[in-house]
């Protein structure tokens, strides 16, 4: 009893056992929207990049948004899910029962709470001491709780993957290039030029309308070709063909206007009225130029009809009401005042009243004389708004003209790009079959040499045996594959390559009847192997298309071959030029300054190459030989 009595007095010290309630409620509610933003918000995120790659996707299936564009969007859709996410979690109302309910279940404090709160606001009532002890055991309930352990914070990790997944993928599709990108460009390109056009309209409209010397009607009629315009414009499928075909519609309506300041259909309602006056010789002034139609001269016509009413007989005037009354029939539907004056007029003329039918005149040749005027301002507003989009026309060629000529210069670019890819290709194949080409005749030159040799010299034994030992040399180091295929094709030079393949292959065949043979079946075998395509080499062989006449690649002349007189030759030793001036010699070294800007052992072997090619040739004489491949032997790189 004590214990309780004193639990009572402390409560009635602290009596604000509600707000500590509260104060619980509060810092778990914060803990549990904690654990919830852990969980959430990776979703969240997940859901914009969602978003983002659907963007990317049809972008890539239709032209759409550019890479900027897509960026941006991403971002934005992340940043708004994250936001509403963060918002749903944080903001949204919870009340304090429910969440009492709540943390009693999560918690395990078997509905201490949720009774302290409804003992406290008075939903549930019970004896002073059972109020007092439930308040009591709910508070040291309360104070026992470590929502830190009872609400751990945790990710999952399967859908933080899957949102590291997500992004990679929405940057890879937004960073790789986008096929419909050129495309994209231009169709912004075309809008932004559409947009242009939308308000040049817009603004010569509005000129229109503020124009004071034209009337209602007037600017109705001028502003219909800028509205039809204007409504083609603003379809967001329209094609630049369509937005150009748009303006130059409009400028010729306005083009048609600016020649007398009327419609289609006035001009046609006034030539028709001239045809019908036209008809009477009395009035056929005023119906020429009502066909032209000149208003002005039409009205001056008009007075000048009405004088001369009081001098035509009672039938001429009935003919002249019946063409007046068919010509106000013609304007009724465009001109409702001219064609109740001239009908005035008719029937005046019917009822024998001059005087009323000069008047219904004068009055139609001033309302054509006050039409004219408005006519003229109507021509120069429709000629102003003309040339305006005449000027927006033209920009819009333009604009086609520069799209043309950059989609031409893509395709040359790719066209080109394709072309070098092609010959990139074709010398990497090229290269192959040259490198398989050298490894088949280095496999056949062992078993050419000997048979060459021994044909040879038997033809040339005497030579080969003099200078059998220089030659041997060079039959072991010069390739004999190209000396063959040019013996073959240099009909003029054959005694010397004879020689100079007898001579190197003295010391091998001696000259012997066994070369005879060999150097007959070496014959066909050299045939065979010079048909590959080396240069100055062909293959004019019985059913070999590539037979033409042999170009000679050195073909000298010499003193005495020709009609001409031989020239004086100096052997003084003193260098002269054409005029037989003596040079100057000079120092090349002093005379040239520069550096070397390549290594010289990169220059060598091709240097090297180009020589073995000359050694192999009959260009060089054979005493020299030895010398040459000396001299780049001395120079050789360590």
């Amino acid at each position: 009893m004590q214990r309780i009595e004193r639990i009572a007095t402390t409560q009635q010290q602290s009596p604000d056992h509600l707000g500590v309630l509260r104060w619980y409620l509060r810092q778990w509610n914060n803990r549990l929207r904690l654990t919830r933003t852990a969980i959430w918000l990776p979703r969240g995120l997940l859901f914009g990049v969602l978003i983002g790659l659907v963007l990317s996707t049809i972008s890539r299936l239709r032209p759409w948004l550019l890479q900027e564009e897509l960026l941006r969007y991403s971002i934005l859709s992340i940043i708004l899910s994250s936001m509403i996410t963060l918002l749903c979690i944080w903001l949204w109302p919870r009340k304090s029962h429910s969440a009492a309910l709540d943390f009693d279940l999560r918690f395990g404090l078997q509905e201490r709470i949720s009774t302290a709160f409804e003992l406290l606001t008075g939903q549930l009532n019970t004896s002073p001491i059972f109020h007092t002890l439930q308040i009591e055991d709910a508070r040291i309930a309360a104070k026992k709780v470590n929502p830190k352990t009872a609400l751990p914070v945790k990710f999952k990790r399967a859908e933080i993957f899957l949102l590291i997944v997500a992004l990679i993928a929405l940057f890879l599709s937004i960073w790789l290039e986008n096929p419909f990108a050129q495309d994209i460009l231009a169709q912004n390109a075309l809008q932004e030029e559409i947009a242009e056009r939308r308000e040049e309209l817009e603004s010569i409209r509005e000129q229109i309308e503020e124009n004071p010397e034209l009337t209602e009607e007037q600017i109705e009629e001028l502003n219909q070709p800028i509205e039809e315009a204007l409504e083609t414009l603003e379809n967001e499928d329209i094609t630049q063909a369509e937005a150009g075909a748009a303006l130059s519609e409009a400028e010729r309506q306005l083009e048609e206007m600016s020649q007398d300041g009327l419609s289609q259909e006035e001009r046609e309602a006034f030539r028709e009225a001239g045809e019908q006056l036209s008809q009477n010789p009395d009035s056929e002034a005023v119906g020429e130029s009502l066909q032209e139609p000149n208003l002005s001269e039409a009205a001056e016509e008009l007075e000048t009809l009405a004088d001369q009413l009081d001098q035509l007989s009672a039938e001429e005037q009935q003919a002249l009401a019946d063409q007046l009354e068919a010509a106000a029939d013609a304007l009724e539907e465009t001109n409702p005042e001219l064609a109740q004056s001239l009908r005035e007029a008719a029937e005046a003329l019917r009822e024998n009243d001059t005087q009323r039918a000069q008047e219904s005149l004068q009055e139609a040749s001033d309302t054509l004389q006050q039409q004219s005027a408005q006519n003229e301002s109507q021509a120069q507003a429709a000629q102003q708004a003309q040339e305006r989009i005449e000027e927006s026309r033209r920009a819009m060629s333009e604009f086609n003209s520069e799209s043309e000529a950059q989609d031409a210069s893509q395709e040359q670019q790719e066209a080109q790009n394709s072309e070098s890819q092609q010959a990139q290709q074709s010398d990497q194949q090229g290269q192959q079959g040259q490198e398989g080409q050298e490894g088949r005749q280095g496999q056949s030159e062992p078993s050419n040499q000997a048979p060459q040799g021994g044909q040879e010299g038997q033809s040339q034994q005497g030579e080969g045996g003099s200078q059998e030992g220089q030659n041997a040399s060079d039959a072991q180091e010069a390739q004999t594959t190209t000396t063959q295929g040019r013996q073959g094709i240099e009909g003029e030079q054959q005694g010397q390559s004879q020689q100079g393949v007898g001579e190197q292959s003295g010391t091998q065949s001696g000259g012997s009847g066994a070369g005879d043979s060999g150097g007959s079946e070496n014959s066909q075998n050299q045939g065979n192997g010079t048909a590959q395509n080396q240069p100055g080499q062909v293959d004019n062989r019985p059913g070999n298309d590539d037979q033409r006449e042999y170009d000679p690649i050195y073909n000298p002349t010499r003193i005495g071959e020709d009609d001409t007189p031989d020239p004086e030759v100096s052997l003084s030793g003193e260098v002269t030029d054409d005029s037989g001036i003596p040079t100057q010699e000079t120092n090349f070294n002093d005379s040239f300054e520069g550096t070397s800007t390549v290594p010289y052992n990169e220059v060598f072997n091709s240097y090297r190459g180009e020589v073995q090619k000359a050694l192999e040739s009959d260009y060089i004489p054979i005493g020299l030989r030895d010398l040459v491949r000396a001299y780049f032997t001395s120079i050789e790189p360590e």
